[in-house]
């Protein structure tokens, strides 16, 4: 299970970049994000594009959850006869019409069925591909093509 703890490891360092980054994701919003809570908009956020960072060299966190959170979900774990537990999980890839979610191992252990729900409305079962109880890490196949983010742009 190294390989899952490493590839975790690895997603960690890279969301911290992507948040922190100078180059920003491709918008169609030219006009700059406000940088106050009295200045923002009422939109919701799936509304909006997600600008860059405002301070360079510092996590921005608003900018973070803009680009993160149409790929974050719910784990619905339900096990063995009534019970059922619910975490968070990521969807950090997808290959073909293939997604791959990292949750914690805790959600979902000893679970008969995993069900991801994205806020794009899916509902998508999945299956189990490896799990780190040390590090409290679990990794879901999905078989349908998720949004993931892009987390940073290489040059």
């Amino acid at each position: 299970m190294s390989a899952v703890r490493g590839h975790a490891a690895a997603l960690a360092v890279v969301l911290m970049a992507a948040a922190c980054t100078n180059t920003p994701p491709t918008t169609n919003n030219a006009s700059p994000r406000p940088t106050t809570s009295a200045a923002r908009p009422t939109t919701s956020p799936s509304a909006l594009a997600a600008p860059g960072p405002t301070n360079v060299g510092t996590f921005d966190a608003v900018h973070a959850a803009q680009v993160l959170g149409p790929s974050v979900g719910l784990i619905i774990a339900n096990g063995r006869g009534s019970s059922t537990a619910e975490g968070s999980g990521f969807v950090f890839s997808t290959q073909g019409g293939t997604s791959y979610v990292l949750t914690n191992n805790h959600v979902v252990e000893g679970a008969t069925r995993l069900q991801a729900d994205i806020p794009d409305g899916r509902h998508s079962v999945t299956s189990l591909q490896g799990t780190d109880p040390l590090e409290d890490l679990a990794v879901l196949k999905v078989g349908d093509p998720l949004p993931a983010p892009q987390l940073a742009v290489s040059t």
